[in-house]
C-alpha cells in the first residue's frame, strides 16, 4: 500500500508529478522497493517575487494598522475636546439662567421704585390739594 504526501493523485499513467513525494510505507508487493521522487527546485526568481509579494502585503497591513491607530488616537482627542465643549457648555447655559434671574429681579425692582415714585408724587399733590389753604 502507498501513500502520498500532496493535495495530488496519481494519474492513469502511474506517474507522479514534479510537485508529490512518493513514500512507499513498506507493506505489499513494494516492500523491496523504496522510491522517493524528490520536488524539482523552484525558481530563484519565484522566490524573489513571492517575497516581495508578502512584503509589499506587510507594508501595506502595517500601514494600515498605523493609519487605523493614529485615527483612533485623533477620534480619542476629539471626544475629550467635544466633552470639554458640552461641559463648557453646560456652565455657559447656567451663567445665563442666572443672568437672566438677576436681571429679571433687577427690573422688577426699577419696575417698583418707579411705581413707588409715581405714587409718592401723587400721593404728595393729592395730600397737597386737601390740606392746602385755598388761595384766592
Amino acid at each position: 500500500m502507498s501513500k502520498y504526501r500532496s493535495a495530488f493523485v496519481r494519474n492513469d499513467s502511474h506517474q507522479i508529478s514534479n510537485n508529490m513525494s512518493y513514500v512507499n510505507d513498506g507493506g505489499g508487493d513494494d516492500r523491496s522497493k523504496l522510491f522517493q521522487q524528490l520536488p524539482t527546485p523552484v525558481d530563484e526568481q519565484q522566490i524573489a517575487s513571492a517575497q516581495n509579494k508578502v512584503n509589499r502585503l506587510m507594508n501595506a497591513i502595517t500601514d494600515t494598522y498605523e493609519r487605523t491607530l493614529v485615527r483612533n488616537l485623533r477620534l480619542e482627542e476629539l471626544d475629550m475636546r467635544s466633552t470639554d465643549l458640552f461641559r463648557d457648555a453646560e456652565k455657559m447655559k447656567n451663567m445665563a439662567h442666572k443672568m437672566q434671574d438677576k436681571f429679571f429681579w433687577e427690573d422688577k425692582y426699577f419696575l417698583i421704585v418707579t411705581i413707588a415714585s409715581i405714587s409718592a408724587i401723587a400721593l404728595g399733590g393729592l395730600l397737597a390739594l386737601i390740606f392746602m389753604p385755598k388761595i384766592g
